[in-house]
């Protein structure tokens, strides 16, 4: 098990392919501060699985 699996993390391309959006897309939600909120760790991103669920039921309309 690698550490953002322990850390229940996904990476920008995870995150990519379970909303079935771009890696391009996720950097211009970043850019305009839209999309589920992040975290860098060095040049790395990472999103937190529980605030990807809570910006889409924010989302949900």
């Amino acid at each position: 098990m690698t550490i953002h699996e322990e850390q229940d993390l996904l990476s920008a391309q995870e995150l990519a392919d379970y909303l079935g959006v771009t890696i391009e897309t996720l950097r211009n939600w970043r850019r305009h501060d839209q999309g589920p909120a992040f975290l860098r760790i060095g040049i790395r991103i990472w999103y937190k699985r529980a605030e990807v669920a809570a910006w889409i039921e924010a989302s949900t309309k």
